[in-house]
């Protein structure tokens, strides 16, 4: 039986998006859901400024925040180095943050979570 030919220099006429790749059913897209069901009493209960705070660089947006966070919990995935990769290398991590990809050793000088995520 002859093999398929296998190529990485294979171009695509139209990629397909990132929405494309995660299916309708993944649990990513529950995750999505219920964080942009959050309205802004509920930012300010948890302590968020829904609308970033005035001074300073850009921060990362608290939604793709708590989705990574959360979607992580859901996979087992609690180390803040191990969400930072998985937001580099990993479709549905990818697809909550549009690409964003957060770096762990800028965590904010308040954080004590030590490289660890903790409930």
């Amino acid at each position: 039986m002859p093999l398929r030919e296998m190529s990485r220099d294979q171009a695509w006429l139209l990629p397909p998006t990132l929405d494309e790749l995660v299916p309708p059913d993944h649990p990513a897209r529950f995750v999505a859901e219920f964080v942009d069901a959050l309205n802004r009493d509920d930012w300010t209960e948890l302590g968020v400024q829904p609308d970033g705070e005035p001074l300073g660089a850009p921060a990362y947006h608290p939604r793709a925040l708590l989705s990574v966070w959360l979607y992580g919990f859901m996979t087992g995935v609690r180390s803040c180095r191990k969400l930072e990769t998985a937001c580099q290398d990993q479709i549905p991590y990818l697809w909550l943050t549009r690409w964003c990809q957060g770096r762990c050793k800028n965590m904010p000088p308040g954080c004590r979570c030590g490289g660890k995520m903790s409930a």
